[in-house]
Parts: structure tokens; sequence; C-alpha cells
């Protein structure tokens, strides 16, 4: 199975402006700041909580850092315009790995066109191949299951060049983003899914970079087409008007067996992920 999502989409909602914000509110009609040059710096930690028949297997902890930039504001993908994002991974393992993301942004929406090569974090070695399953949908790997949920797209096993261009963009943000609003991010065909994304709250939010406030967004799955978010997948994203603060995903309830010895049993797994802005070094203004 091949789904195509965009590249770190754990990471790319990453636009931005100077300004802290609990110093400025959020502005009626703000949109995300695109100006080339503006760059971030984040960084993200998961844990990855293994147990059998209820006893606990195995705990992995993965770290990466990403830097986020804007390269370009006069891309051109099926004839729209597109900005150009950048990102470089550095994570646990020391790999270094380039993306790049292609993004519409207008007063009324910001969407993912197209990406290019991978920003991935590696996944923990396990010793034989597994099934997953979740919600009623199976995978190959712990990875394809990553990628779809957007962790986003940190995890993969293999990096492509080639230049995707999505079939339907992706939406990040529709604009403007008030308290109570949903749109539909992605609907997936292979397998039958959906994402969406809900405008739950106005926040104040801490990292190294800073208190800011903050839209607080959570996104919404519903893996086996039932009708029914599921409700073993918290996955929240926290925006100010310097762009994408803070991320957090906790999943539970994930299956995993080992078709070569399936006496033994599942292995259940549970994944807590965490995404925090570090630095921002960014000029003022908006594409339009």
């Amino acid at each position: 199975m091949k789904i195509h999502s965009s590249l770190l989409l754990l990471a790319l909602f990453f636009v931005f402006t100077l300004t802290n914000c609990s110093e400025d509110d959020l502005p009626e009609g703000y949109n995300y700041p695109s100006m080339v040059g503006n760059q971030w710096e984040y960084s993200t930690r998961v844990i990855q909580h293994y147990t059998n028949n209820g006893v606990t297997t195995n705990i992995d902890t993965l770290t990466s850092t990403n830097t986020v930039k804007v390269e370009s504001s006069n891309e051109i993908i099926n004839s729209r315009n597109a900005v150009l994002f950048s990102e470089t991974t550095y994570d646990y393992t020391g790999r270094i790995a380039q993306g790049f993301n292609y993004y519409e942004i207008t007063e009324d929406v910001m969407q993912l066109l197209a990406y290019q090569g991978g920003a991935f974090m590696s996944m923990p070695k396990r010793n034989n191949p597994e099934i997953v399953r979740v919600n009623g949908c199976e995978f190959s790997s712990l990875d394809e299951l990553c990628g779809i949920l957007e962790l986003n797209n940190k995890y993969s096993s293999t990096m492509d060049d080639s230049l995707i261009i999505e079939s339907e963009p992706c939406v990040v943000y529709s604009y403007p983003l008030d308290i109570g609003k949903e749109w539909i991010y992605k609907q997936y065909t292979d397998p039958s899914m959906l994402i969406q994304k809900k405008v739950l709250s106005i926040e104040n939010v801490t990292t190294d970079a800073g208190t800011f406030e903050c839209y607080k967004i959570q996104w919404q799955y519903d893996m086996n087409n039932d009708s029914v978010w599921d409700d073993n997948i918290e996955y929240y994203e926290y925006a100010s008007i310097s762009g994408l603060i803070k991320r957090t995903m906790h999943i539970t309830r994930v299956a995993m067996t080992d078709p070569a010895n399936p006496d033994a049993g599942d292995t259940i797994l549970e994944v807590f992920s965490e995404m925090d802005l570090n630095s921002l070094s960014i000029q003022e203004g908006y594409l339009r």
C-alpha cells in the first residue's frame, strides 16, 4: 500500500511572524507569514511503549531537531503559485535528511500542493517483520502507520527525491481560524479514511522560544470510515501569529503481530509524541 502524504507535515505547518503572542493578540483575518528567509528551529521527542500480555517488553525514545526555512515564494505547481519550505532533520541516529514542501497560501487557505525528498526519523529496528492493526485498518509496518497519521512523515524506511504532487491539496489551514471551525484535511481511498481538523480554543503555550497565544487545533481521524471519530488518537497542534508553536500526539491500542510467531500474541503499542518550537528568526510581513 502506498500513501502519498505530506512530508513532515509533523511538521510543516511552519509559517510564523516575529511577535511574541503574549504581547500581541491574534489578529482579525490573520494569515501565516511566509517571507523568504524566515527560519524556525524545532525539537521532537517520541516515546514508544510496548507491552505483551500486560507486561512491558520495551520502551523506545526517539529524538530529532528540525530546521524549517522559507526558500522561495515564486514557485509554480500545476499553474498555482506556491511558497517553498525546506526542512532539515537531524535525528537520534545522527542521520541528516532534507525535504521540501510547496504550499499555496491565500487569504482563505494554506494548502499543501506538492512535496519532494524526505525529512525522516529512522524507526528503531525490530527483530521480526510485523503486521500492524489499529481501528480496523492493517498496515505492513509501523513506518506506514506513522506516515498516514502525519507523525508527520518523520518516519519512513525509504526516502524519495521525486516531486509528488497531491491529487487534491491537503488543507493545512482554512481561514479565518474561528473557534468551532472544522474542515477536511485529507480524504484517503486506500485505505478508506478521513482526516479532519477543528479549532477548539485559544490558549497560552510556553516553549523555549517564549509564551504564545495560540489556536488549539484538533486532528480528528476516522480510519475505518464508519463515520465515528477514533477515540484512541489524540492529536493537537497549537498555532499562533508566529506560526506552529507546539504539536502533541497520543495513540493507544495499536496491535502488532509477528506473522512468523502468531502464538506469541499481539504486542500492544502506545505512542506519545511532542514537538516544540525552540527558536525563530523571521521577518515581519505576510504573503498575500
